[in-house]
């Protein structure tokens, strides 16, 4: 008997490829979940953009077998025994078999039972998430703990629902200076995309390191994050975040430190404000891009792209359709004080007010101070005070005395038309920041690429370079001409 047959007979090769080069005979997978990499049994249910995903991880990654190996549902529980350990995933796993996924951690809303470890995701997937408890700080953990790193995982969401502080990685992500936590490619998408509140907050929770304000905080990756948590290369694919209160966005619900990534997911609230595309409330760093739309009935403080921005830094664009029954809503960003904002939109923006909702600007709705670099692409409707339109009085809204708002606005013409190749281009040179030729992501220098006949792109991360081109959205029905 061959070395190679004598092989065959132990492993399946229905789940394995076999590379026989020179005399060394290597096993990708010995199909009970144990392969490495990008290997191991994908779930037949996992969605298809996590599969892109995968695909686009693994030509970038290898795999890290350092620490614990978790190849099943129990392996994953058993983390909770030992939060400070190091594990890795070896293969997709499908925890689609809990009907009520106990958070990592536990769902006591304190400190003491977090995970400060690391977990190696090696392009693999956690699919089949679903919660529903009336408990705050929810998601695959409870809360992440200073000098936590995870790394190269995407989570399938079935639907998250819990009282506050809520995200498919986690409700909440703290870190020191001397430990900080790097949350690195992450990546979330829906199970089912039709469903409308994939996740969602249905109260509020006091997180006393960030404020003293009772919010919900809801974010399609994570509910909030504090100063030295970096979130790099994380993207939401079309998971809706919803809550009754205030404080969500597509990634993150709050950001206080720093925030990298893109997301397509619808974000909505009944009555809450601080709602943008990519993150709610942000007193930190963003660079991202931004295509769902957001609204709120009565909720105040809404934006594309971030909803209130407070001495934080911004840079990146938006393209999702903004709905408000209040004030302060703009394209890019709703509100902001001592603003570092620099980007375009494109979306619409309506108000939903019977009344004359004030401060709603095609890029920002109220710049209280600081400096606003921004240009758009779109009217509002709102017929209250302070509008500021295409061809009105520019695309920020309410600029006050201590606030300085550098805008340009581009004209396009048609309801849904993408405008011509001068309208995408030649109105944002010198205005946005250009990459150069061949440009590779540096934090330090954010920057958009220009390419012909596509609206400029804030350049991200390479894991995120497949995300989709900004599109012109259509107009939303109900809009007032």
């Amino acid at each position: 008997m061959t070395y190679l047959n004598f092989f065959l007979k132990i492993f399946k090769p229905s789940a394995c490829l076999f590379v026989l080069s020179a005399f060394v005979l290597s096993a990708c997978n010995d199909g009970d979940g144990s392969g490495g990499g990008g290997g191991g049994t994908t779930p037949p249910n996992t969605p298809s953009r996590l599969i892109a995903w995968q695909n686009t991880c693994n030509t970038s990654n290898t795999a890290n077998t350092i620490g614990t190996a978790i190849s099943s549902v129990s392996g994953l529980k058993a983390i909770a025994d030992g939060l400070t350990g190091e594990y890795h995933l070896t293969t997709n796993i499908d925890v689609s078999s809990e009907a009520n996924w106990n958070a990592i951690g536990g769902t006591t809303d304190g400190a003491t039972n977090i995970f400060t470890g690391t977990l190696h995701g090696n392009c693999h997937a956690i699919v089949g998430l679903s919660i529903n408890t009336t408990d705050s700080y929810q998601g695959l953990f409870s809360q992440l703990g200073t000098g936590t790193t995870i790394s190269n995982l995407g989570i399938g969401v079935t639907k998250i629902t819990a009282n506050a502080a809520v995200g498919a990685l986690a409700g909440y992500a703290t870190a020191t200076s001397t430990s900080p936590t790097t949350l690195t490619n992450i990546a979330v998408a829906p199970m089912d995309t039709t469903t409308t509140k994939t996740i969602e907050a249905t109260g509020t929770v006091t997180i006393t390191e960030l404020t003293t304000t009772e919010y919900g905080y809801a974010g399609g990756v994570l509910g909030a994050i504090n100063t030295d948590v970096s979130l790099l290369s994380a993207t939401n694919d079309n998971v809706a975040v919803f809550s009754s209160d205030s404080s969500l966005g597509g990634l993150v619900g709050y950001n206080k430190g720093t925030a990298i990534g893109s997301s397509s997911g619808d974000v909505s609230s009944n009555s809450g404000s601080n709602l943008g595309g990519l993150v709610g409330y942000n007193t930190g760093t963003i660079i991202g891009s931004s295509s769902g739309d957001v609204s709120s009935n009565s909720g105040s403080s809404l934006g594309g792209l971030v909803g209130i921005n407070l001495s934080g830094t911004i840079i990146g664009s938006a393209s999702g359709n903004i709905s408000s029954g209040s004030n302060n809503t703009g394209g890019l960003v709703g509100q902001a004080v001592n603003n570092n904002t620099t980007g375009f939109a494109l979306g619409w923006i309506s108000s939903l007010s019977t009344n004359t909702a004030s401060a709603f600007g095609c890029g920002i709705g109220f710049n209280a101070s600081g400096t606003a670099n921004t240009y758009c692409g779109r009217e509002t409707d709102s017929e209250g005070d302070h509008v500021g339109n295409t061809d009105g009085d520019g695309s920020t809204a309410r600029n006050d005395n201590d606030a300085t708002s550098n805008t340009w606005s581009v004209r396009i013409t048609g309801l849904a038309n993408a405008g011509t190749m001068s309208d995408k281009n030649t109105p944002t040179a010198g205005k946005l920041p250009a990459c150069s030729a061949n440009p590779t992501f540096d934090s330090t220098k954010p920057c958009f690429v220009f390419e012909s006949g596509k609206w400029p792109r804030i350049l991200l991360p390479e894991e995120l370079n497949n995300y989709p081109d900004l599109t012109i959205p259509a107009q939303p029905a109900g809009y007032k001409d």
